[in-house]
């Protein structure tokens, strides 16, 4: 897919965000801003999205953020946000 410029990523999260004010519980209104999100703001967004199901135990997240692998560079940057709540579950047992 086309890559967003950084200004319209930050411009769509904002819309999402307000969407979000009215609808806190909505999975979808979290989710799909990991869809354009890259790099920093989408390392930000993956580890704000998947601390809370990580902590519950929840058995569909995996497939959840399967299809995030197929974008270009989401791969490595989901390994850095898993790696770095692993390292904090091995010191301070528990999620930054």
């Amino acid at each position: 897919g086309e890559v967003l410029p950084g200004d319209q990523q930050d411009a769509l999260l904002g819309e999402y965000k307000c969407l979000l004010a009215g609808t806190p519980y909505s999975n979808a209104l979290k989710r799909v801003p990991l869809n354009f999100l890259t790099g920093d703001r989408f390392k930000k967004a993956f580890a704000e999205y998947v601390r809370g199901p990580l902590r519950k135990g929840v058995p569909s997240l995996f497939a959840d953020i399967k299809p995030l692998y197929k974008h270009e560079g989401k791969m490595d940057l989901i390994g850095e946000v898993m790696e770095g709540f692993l390292t904090s579950l091995r010191s301070n047992q528990e999620l930054p």
